[in-house]
């Protein structure tokens, strides 16, 4: 969720680079998209046997339940897949900038732009709210700025030149630096979390909520 920056007076250098990011090659995000495929199908097949029990209570309508959940999920990763090495051509053009107030990543891809784009208009055309909505977010993340103060931990993987800022509870950016820079800016995430360490904005898992709102 993108947020304003707040002001500081003291100011600190400013680090701001471009980098190309490979979508499909990158074992950080391929580990991302899997976790969120499979809970996204658990979700929306556990959703589904809730609605089966509570309808006909066939064992075999549960069943077909979850083999409409894997053929649908088989299907949103396969067009995913093919829209990022055709139309991405598996790079995204991402740009980051650093400074005393936080963090903020945003892209710069054209071509993910006009897809997104594309996905609004044509959702609105067909009446598929599915691909509106899905186009509607991603334009909304499209930038994504984060204050320190809501930073609270980072790992640092300098195998891949990235670090991943978490908050108390997920990872709410991906830092990926090119080779030269990356020692530059893990040294500067770390000074800024240290100065700031203690009175980070501690936040629980909203996750038990909504689950419980969803059964309710």
């Amino acid at each position: 969720m993108s947020e304003p920056l707040p002001s500081d007076s003291t100011a600190l250098p400013r680090l701001e680079w471009r980098i190309d990011v490979p979508l499909l090659t990158q074992p950080l995000l391929l580990l991302v998209y899997a976790k969120a495929t499979v809970l996204v199908a658990s979700i929306m097949g556990a959703l589904l046997t809730f609605l089966v029990l509570v309808g006909d209570r066939r064992a075999d309508s549960i069943a077909d339940m979850w083999r409409l959940t894997g053929i649908s999920t088989v299907a949103v990763v396969g067009l995913g897949l093919f829209s990022t090495a055709v139309v991405l051509r598996n790079r995204l053009a991402m740009r980051y900038v650093i400074d005393e107030r936080g963090v903020e990543q945003s892209m710069v891809d054209r071509r993910a732009a006009v897809a997104s784009g594309t996905a609004v208009v044509l959702g609105a055309l067909s009446g598929n709210a599915a691909a509106t909505g899905a186009g509607l977010v991603a334009r909304a993340r499209s930038r994504t700025a984060m204050s320190w103060s809501n930073l609270v931990t980072a790992r640092y993987h300098s195998r891949h030149n990235a670090i991943a800022l978490r908050n108390s509870w997920r990872t709410v950016i991906l830092l990926f630096c090119t080779p030269q820079n990356y020692a530059e800016v893990a040294a500067r995430v770390e000074r800024e979390l240290a100065a700031r360490r203690g009175s980070s904005r501690m936040r629980r898992s909203p996750i038990l909520g909504l689950l419980l709102r969803t059964v309710l």
